[in-house]
């Protein structure tokens, strides 16, 4: 796809994922990668509150096509989060939950929580 990474962010305290910044002609986007999972989304650059984003098929294409990640998409990201099934998720997790109140499951995934 010709990009360039322009900037690399590993996780943190926060943000909670890992962040790359790339560039290809006049298109910028971030990729962000999940802390723990395989789970990747496509957002707008600053990150700084996630806008999340799923028109760039070439980037899309670069970053699936190893078969070990899975690229969210953009109407997965906006599912409401009384729409999510948590019952797997440990105590810690759910009061997290229930402190921050993300109402996604985008915002759930990839957050600045402290």
């Amino acid at each position: 796809m010709r990009g360039r990474v322009l900037e690399i962010t590993p996780p943190g305290v926060t943000p909670d994922f890992h962040t790359a910044v790339i560039r290809s002609g006049e298109l910028s986007a971030a990729v962000l990668g999940h802390m723990h999972l395989p789970y990747i989304a496509l957002a707008r650059v600053p990150v700084g509150h996630v806008v999340f984003v799923d028109d760039w098929s070439d980037l899309e294409v670069a970053l699936t096509s190893s078969g070990t990640l899975r690229l969210l998409t953009r109407s997965e990201l906006e599912t409401p989060i009384d729409l999510i099934d948590t019952s797997d998720l440990d105590g810690a997790e759910r009061r997290q939950i229930a402190y921050w109140k993300p109402e996604t499951l985008g915002e759930l995934m990839f957050n600045y929580w402290d």
